[in-house]
């Protein structure tokens, strides 16, 4: 069986409003069993299903007590990542 090998490029992308932040730095922190991740010195990649995400983003919004502004920001951010046609999202979260 031969071995795939590939390359993996960052696209980096606009830094994202204060809610969507704040979600974004509580994946790089809160880990679940169905995310798969790697962490090395304030570098974080994780893999997510567009289902999850939401549903992850949905219970970090209640959590959270947040207004309906902060949560449209936070799930309006969360649809438009660049989601590959399997609805999987690998990004790299730096802090």
């Amino acid at each position: 069986m031969s071995l795939s090998i590939g390359v993996v490029r960052i696209e980096y992308l606009g830094y994202p409003g204060r809610a969507a932040n704040g979600f974004a730095r509580h994946l790089a922190t809160e880990w679940d069993n169905e995310t798969w991740r790697v962490v090395d010195e304030g570098h974080v990649f994780i893999e997510i299903n567009r289902d999850h995400m939401i549903d992850r983003a949905t219970q970090y919004i209640a959590s959270e007590s947040l207004a309906t502004p902060d949560a449209d920001e936070i799930l309006g951010w969360v649809r438009n990542l660049p989601w590959d046609r399997y609805t999987t999202v690998m990004l790299h979260l730096s802090f």
